[in-house]
């Protein structure tokens, strides 16, 4: 049922002023979603750039599947995340792992290492943990820009309207910008999804 991909993305974007509450005083709207985005990955240091398409399905608190397109419609890849584990395929590598879900992982993947969690909150448009993040809010309340309290990564939300949010996230050695939409599921959201059998 599922493939792979060779991974370069993800992100989220807009300006803020004002101090951003712990997630604990936020009160979820929904559970579960999906979403696609245009992602525009950039290496700093090599100079190079890609863009490919990511279909995102999640469930909160800790439920994310990827699938990666070439901008020709190409599987690349999947990337699953259930909890405490996390499991990609590569679909030319013919590559598959499963692991612990770490940020060291991600940066194999995307270029930046990445709490993987922190992109089911770009996701749901969650607040982020303010023992980790400093954040600042935009006129309607939402996450307007983010920096890492180690220094290492900025989110940033460049744009958002009742159908699209431009976030990007960026790290020294390289940029994801994500055009970001929300979209109905074509499949039924069930624990299922969230696993990666060996190909």
């Amino acid at each position: 049922m599922v493939r792979a991909f060779s991974l370069m993305c993800v992100a989220s974007l807009v300006w803020g002023c004002q101090t951003m509450k712990p997630r604990e005083d936020i009160t979820p709207t929904s559970q579960q979603g999906a979403w696609t985005a245009k992602t525009l990955i950039q290496d700093k240091k090599r100079g190079k750039s890609n863009t490919v398409e990511i279909e995102f399905v999640a469930r909160r608190p800790g439920q994310l599947r990827m699938e990666v397109l070439s901008v020709m419609g190409f599987h690349l890849a999947s990337f699953v995340v259930s909890h405490d584990t996390m499991s990609y395929a590569l679909t030319r590598e013919k590559k598959y792992w499963t692991g612990p879900a770490n940020p060291a992982v991600m940066k194999n993947l995307i270029q930046i290492s990445l709490d993987p969690k922190i992109i089911i909150d770009l996701l749901f448009d969650r607040h982020f943990d303010a023992r980790q993040w400093e954040c600042t809010l935009d006129e309607s309340r939402q996450p307007g820009q983010c920096a890492s309290r180690d220094g290492e990564l900025k989110i940033v939300w460049s744009e958002r309207t009742s159908d699209k949010r431009l976030v990007q996230i960026r790290a020294a050695n390289a940029d994801v910008t994500m055009s970001l939409k929300e979209t109905e599921s074509k499949v039924q959201i069930q624990d299922s999804l969230f696993e990666l059998s060996t190909p």
